[in-house]
C-alpha cells in the first residue's frame, strides 16, 4: 500500500482507478482493515487523517 499525503494525492489518483483508504492510527477498524486492504488485487494507497 502507498502513503499518500497532500503532496502526492492529486498525482496517484489521476494515473487511473485506485482504493483509497482514510485511516487514522488510533481507529481500530481501520487497523483491522490493513490486512485485508493489502490482500486485494487493485491499487491501494492510504491517507492518514489523524
Amino acid at each position: 500500500m502507498t502513503e499518500l499525503d497532500q503532496g502526492t494525492f492529486d498525482e496517484a489518483i489521476a494515473g487511473g482507478p485506485l482504493l483509497v483508504d482514510f485511516w487514522a492510527p488510533w481507529c481500530r477498524p481501520c487497523k483491522a482493515l490493513e490486512p485485508i486492504l493489502a490482500e486485494l488485487p487493485l491499487a491501494v494507497a492510504r491517507v492518514n487523517v489523524d
